[in-house]
């Protein structure tokens, strides 16, 4: 009988035991969705977008008039070696006169200043494909560009090329240095930190 109880309290030890490493397991093993907002690589979807700012801290006063400007960016790296962007300038005036002149937000418009009226916008889309370079170089091989001012926009082709240093930190992307690049004479798209928004 001693020697039963032996075993029956030996076979609880071992069991407790077990049970006590897989719950230590558990708890110690990263999972996949610990950090969901953290990139592995360039590819994927990326935002920014820059909020309109009072005309005091742009050189020049567009005639006096209160205005504001305010620019997004959506930027998608896909694994298949293609790119989308798209982006949309906007210009905004809290000058109760412009009223007339405001225009509807679209969907992919910058966030609209309170109170503000949209007098001017610039939307532009482009896509191709891209390749990588180890020294952490884009090369954007566009074969789309296209226009407007609705959600549908004017179509034209296109063939140029674009490169860019880029560098991640975090869930931060920031192509070039961060200034305005030129992209056609109706864009200019500022390529500063953009955050990460998953596959």
């Amino acid at each position: 009988m001693k020697k039963l109880n032996l075993w029956l309290l030996a076979s609880l030890f071992v069991a407790a035991f077990a049970l006590s490493a897989c719950g230590s397991d558990d708890d110690d093993t990263p999972s996949s969705g610990d950090n969901p907002g953290t990139p592995t690589s360039i590819e994927g979807k990326w935002v920014g977008e820059w909020a309109a700012k009072p005309e005091s801290e742009w050189k020049g006063n567009w005639d006096g008039l209160m205005w504001r400007y305010a620019h997004k960016l959506y930027y998608t790296i896909n694994a298949d070696k293609t790119f989308e962007i798209i982006e949309s300038a906007c210009w905004y005036s809290t000058d109760s006169s412009d009223k007339e002149y405001d225009k509807p937000s679209l969907s992919f418009d910058p966030a609209r200043p309170k109170g503000a009226y949209l007098v001017e916008r610039i939307s532009h889309h482009l896509r191709g494909k891209y390749t990588l370079s180890d020294n952490n170089k884009i090369t954007l091989d566009v074969d789309h560009e296209a226009w407007g001012s609705t959600d549908v926009f004017d179509d034209k082709n296109a063939d140029y090329e674009l490169t860019w240093s880029y560098t991640i930190s975090g869930n931060k992307l920031k192509i070039g240095d961060g200034s305005v690049i030129p992209v056609s004479p109706h864009s200019l798209i500022a390529y500063d930190e953009m955050t990460w928004q998953g596959k």
